[in-house]
């Protein structure tokens, strides 16, 4: 079973060796490791809660489509663009392949009459391999568990990309990129769980303020290296251990973990509120938040993922259909607002009760005449 879950890039601290008794804690080494992929990167708190983030918030949105400046009613394509699963699902699945990978691929299944394209299947992008052929013409091998590979062109495939790179025929994303970024989190994480996990402390010296012999330095010595380190240790002859690594006391390495998590938001362009992480001189206050929310979307959410996925539907649309994003279930006020902009617009005459109604979810009621306040002076 560690065999198994070691090959998906997981860890496991039950399989490992224990340390022998005496045995200094060290750094871990990024040598013999597995490379860095989507799994290993998650198990950090703030690259998991950065993809999960991202994707909750694409899969919360509706898209709508276009056409001349209206809107119409939906196709099953953009409805439900894969019939065995949601278009939350679907959407989910696309921006963490994004977010993890830098790429994602739909298996475009087309009607064998008609040549009308029915459903888009997300394809896991490591069974997806691509490749030029003779005529330089982009083609992708699909791998798939019985060992069969498949190779599709691209009629059959649409590739999205996160980042398109000049002269490379995949995307990249922030996980391949940046890895030694988080690798080096991962490392400070690992250092700090040593510490509890097998109750090691670092190499250091034995100091006294009293004469010694060289025959009781040495055995002294050799007690210090051969005793149980998670036992108490009990020395005579004035005798401390001072740490020349790091001390034991900082070995959770706080403040390098609380970079870790900015770092981590940079590369996927989170807001560090989002992660419960505080930047200096940043006061939040409600309307900050808001403000946040906004600029979430603007800079990162729309340009980076969901402008992909509309651009890619709508080149598989007919000719003259657009998709769209409804983004307003993001910006959407709080009551107390959208009761105030209902108001002012019904006072207005932009629209009525009837709208204002369907907008909050329930069903018109007989409009009732507006009673207006007068004012006291």
């Amino acid at each position: 079973m560690g065999i198994l879950l070691k090959s998906l890039g997981l860890q496991v601290f039950a399989d490992q060796p224990a340390a022998p008794s005496g045995a200094q804690l060290r750094v871990p080494s990024r040598r013999d490791r597995l490379p860095l992929d989507l799994n290993r990167a998650l198990a950090l708190p703030a690259a998991f809660r950065s993809v999960q983030v991202i994707s909750g918030k694409a899969a919360e949105l509706e898209i709508d489509v276009w056409r001349n400046g209206r809107k119409i009613e939906r196709p099953s394509l953009v409805a439900q663009p894969d019939p065995w699963r949601t278009l939350e699902s679907w959407l989910e699945r696309n921006v963490i392949n994004l977010a993890g990978d830098g790429n994602t691929f739909w298996r475009i299944h087309r009607s064998a009459d008609t040549d009308q394209i029915m459903s888009l299947e997300v394809l896991d992008p490591n069974r997806v391999q691509v490749y030029r052929d003779e005529r330089w013409n982009k083609k992708y091998a699909l791998h798939h568990l019985s060992g069969r590979v498949e190779h599709l062109n691209a009629t059959e495939v649409k590739h999205l990309r996160l980042l398109e790179v000049p002269g490379t025929d995949r995307g990249v994303g922030p996980i391949g990129y940046c890895r030694l970024s988080l690798e080096g989190a991962l490392d400070t994480r690992d250092y700090a769980a040593q510490v509890f996990r097998t109750g090691q402390i670092s190499g250091g010296t034995l100091v006294t303020d009293q004469p010694i012999e060289r025959a009781a330095m040495k055995e002294y010595q050799r007690i210090w290296r051969d005793h149980d380190p998670s036992d108490v240790r009990v020395m005579g002859r004035g005798l401390k251990h001072q740490p020349v690594a790091i001390n034991p006391k900082d070995a959770q390495w706080l403040e390098s973990q609380t970079f870790s998590v900015l770092d981590v938001a940079r590369m996927f362009g989170m807001p560090a509120p989002y992660l419960e992480v505080g930047v200096d001189g940043d006061a939040m206050t409600y309307q900050n938040l808001k403000e946040v929310d906004k600029k979430f979307l603007r800079i990162t959410l729309f340009p980076v993922y969901l402008r992909k996925i509309e651009a890619a539907l709508t080149e598989l649309l007919p000719r003259g259909q657009r998709a769209r994003f409804d983004t307003s279930a993001l910006l959407r006020p709080d009551e107390k607002d959208r009761m105030e902009i209902h108001g002012l617009a019904i006072e207005h005459g932009i629209y009525g009760p009837e709208y204002e109604q369907r907008a909050e979810g329930s069903e018109p009621e007989e409009a009732k005449p507006i009673q207006r306040k007068e004012k006291v002076a």
